[in-house]
């Protein structure tokens, strides 16, 4: 889960569960490259929208739809990142993405920045 309150819209602006799509960098030990995920389908589906085979969220059934938002790639923070509540106090991370998702998201983070193969220029 990532607070991403405090940003103003069309910027993500409220608790979204994320995936973190990079390692830690030499010199950047706090910061974590994050794509937000969400429930809701896109209204018109780009290469920057990854839809998921499973849904990582611990809480939720896993075939509840859920889309990585590639065009939202943000670095943040690891004061904004957290586990994933399940109540009573009860907290757990996210389930790791198989290689073959986290591929996909990153192809979405590419086409979001415009660096997709193929691309005319």
């Amino acid at each position: 889960m990532c607070d991403f309150t405090g940003g103003v819209a069309p910027e993500i602006t409220k608790r979204r569960p994320v995936v973190v799509v990079g390692p830690r960098l030499p010199g950047r030990s706090r910061l974590y490259a994050v794509v937000p995920l969400s429930g809701a389908r896109p209204r018109v589906a780009r290469a920057y929208h990854v839809r998921l085979p499973s849904n990582p969220h611990p809480g939720e059934a896993d075939a509840r739809p859920v889309w990585a938002k590639c065009d939202l790639l943000q670095n943040v923070s690891i004061d904004r990142l957290d586990r994933f509540r399940l109540g009573a106090g009860r907290y757990t991370a996210a389930r790791r993405l198989d290689a073959e998702t986290l591929e996909a998201v990153r192809a979405g983070m590419l086409a979001a920045l415009g660096l997709a193969e193929g691309r005319s220029t």
